[in-house]
């Protein structure tokens, strides 16, 4: 999981990735764990990233 401040912005609003060299590195980075069959996302603050671990220890619906 790369867990990004409260308020960050990540993607544009067509859905494409925001244009910074740091964010598309992690980008490429997620998605080569994703190819290995690892869960890896981006997650803006801590509620986002509570919800998203909480799905993949459930296996379904976050728990909170």
């Amino acid at each position: 999981m790369e867990l990004k401040r409260e308020g960050t912005v990540i993607y544009k609003q067509d859905g494409t990735l925001r244009k910074d060299e740091h964010l598309e590195e992690q980008a490429i980075m997620l998605q080569r764990l994703r190819d290995r069959g690892y869960k890896a996302e981006f997650a803006v603050g801590f509620q986002e990233a509570r919800k998203l671990i909480d799905e993949y220890l459930t296996g379904g619906s976050p728990i909170f």
